[in-house]
C-alpha cells in the first residue's frame, strides 16, 4: 500500500468521524424534548366525626320519668294514674363534617304500667317500642347540629269508657303498683355515604 493510499484512508476515517459528531449534535438538538420537572405535596384533610346523646359519647345517664308530681299527693320519684311528663334525648352532631343518620331503640322494657301511653310527635304508643319507627332521622351537613327528640308520657286517671272498663283499668293500674319500671335505650349515628344519592 502506498503512502498516498493511507493518507487518504485516514483523511476519509477523519471525515467520518467528524461527520458523525456533527449528526449527533444536529439530531440530538433535533431531537431534544422540553422538559421541567416541578416537585409538590398533596394532602386530603379527613372528615371530623362527632356524636353525642345527651351530651354523652359512650352511655347516657338514666332517664327518668318521674320529673312531673305534685309533691302533695305523690311520693317523690314516682310516677302514679294521673301523671305525665316528658323526656328529651338531644342528638348533637357539632364538630362532624359529614351527614349523620340516627336511630333511638328500646329494649328490655320490663314492668311498664299497662296503660302508660308514649308520644312523640304525632304518633302514640302502649310501649317505647313503638316509636322506634319514627324516633330515626338525618341530621345534614348544612342542618343546625343538634336536634331535640322530645317524648312525652301520660298515664291517665281512670281509663275507660263506661264504668265496666274504668273499674277494670282500676285494677290493672292498681296491680302495676310498687313495681319497678326499667328499659334500655341505644342511640346510634352512622355516617351517611358520601355516594348515596337521597
Amino acid at each position: 500500500m502506498n503512502k498516498n493510499s493511507k493518507s487518504r484512508k485516514i483523511i476519509l476515517m477523519a471525515i467520518l468521524l467528524v461527520l458523525t459528531i456533527l449528526f449527533g449534535i444536529i439530531g440530538g438538538i433535533t431531537y431534544a424534548k422540553y422538559y421541567t420537572k416541578i416537585d409538590g405535596t398533596g394532602n386530603a384533610e379527613i372528615a371530623r366525626w362527632s356524636f353525642k346523646a345527651n351530651d354523652e359519647t359512650k352511655t347516657i345517664a338514666d332517664i327518668k320519668l318521674n320529673n312531673t308530681y305534685n309533691k302533695d299527693k305523690l311520693e317523690k320519684n314516682t310516677i302514679a294514674p294521673g301523671t305525665k311528663g316528658s323526656f328529651d334525648i338531644v342528638i348533637d352532631t357539632t364538630g362532624a363534617d359529614v351527614a349523620i343518620d340516627y336511630e333511638v331503640k328500646f329494649d328490655n322494657e320490663k314492668n311498664k304500667p299497662t296503660n302508660l301511653e308514649f308520644t312523640y310527635e304525632d304518633t302514640t304508643s302502649n310501649t317505647l317500642k313503638g316509636l322506634e319507627s319514627v324516633l330515626v332521622g338525618r341530621i345534614g351537613v348544612n342542618d343546625q347540629r343538634t336536634k331535640t327528640l322530645t317524648i312525652y308520657w301520660n298515664w291517665d286517671f281512670e281509663t275507660g269508657t263506661n264504668d265496666s272498663e274504668i273499674a277494670n283499668n282500676d285494677a290493672i293500674d292498681t296491680n302495676d303498683a310498687g313495681r319497678d319500671y326499667t328499659f334500655d335505650i341505644t342511640i346510634t349515628g352512622t355516617q351517611v355515604n358520601p355516594n348515596n344519592e337521597n
